[in-house]
């Protein structure tokens, strides 16, 4: 998502509540554009290609979620099969980020699914949306999820100091 007027773009990973930030962010309308337009998901490198010409001047950010509960969040969802049929190494991924992503997030700042506050006050929100909100729904996870999860997503439980 890119906002124009905040000069910000927004990388998206699924599961983290950033259609409702959207909509707040650049409007409904704008946000249903996008998403027709195939800019709804876009990773740190689709980012850089199609908003090259703002990529460097204006503010990236993304939102992290504590894996395992995105992870509960996307299964409750349906879209499992494709979370988990992705692998480490698909740059086109929207799902989690590959060790790769690492150094290239290095100047986006990463805010916290948990810690709404600080996302709000960065973009000025005066309210934030409801499904922004941390859930106070935990997902059960077995043994293998959890290795699965722990497994794929290491880059985000080091970035967002998550405990695996």
């Amino acid at each position: 998502m890119i906002d124009h007027s905040r000069q910000i773009i927004f990388i998206h990973l699924e599961g983290v509540g950033g259609t409702d930030l959207t909509h707040v962010c650049v409007g409904r309308e704008e946000e249903h554009k996008q998403e027709s337009e195939g800019l709804k998901h876009l990773n740190i490198y689709g980012c850089k290609l199609r908003y090259s010409e703002f990529f460097d001047y204006y503010t990236k950010f993304t939102v992290l979620r504590h894996p395992y509960d995105r992870y509960g969040s996307i299964r409750r969802r349906g879209w499992l099969s494709e979370w988990v049929t992705r692998n480490n190494r698909d740059l086109n991924n929207q799902f989690y980020l590959s060790d790769r992503c690492e150094e290239e997030l290095k100047g986006v700042r990463i805010f916290n699914y948990e810690d709404p506050n600080e996302l709000n006050e960065f973009l000025s929100i005066k309210n934030i949306p409801y499904t922004f909100l941390p859930s106070s729904e935990k997902y059960e996870l077995s043994g293998d999820e959890r290795s699965l999860v722990a497994k794929l997503c290491k880059t985000e439980f080091k970035l967002g100091n998550y405990d695996a």
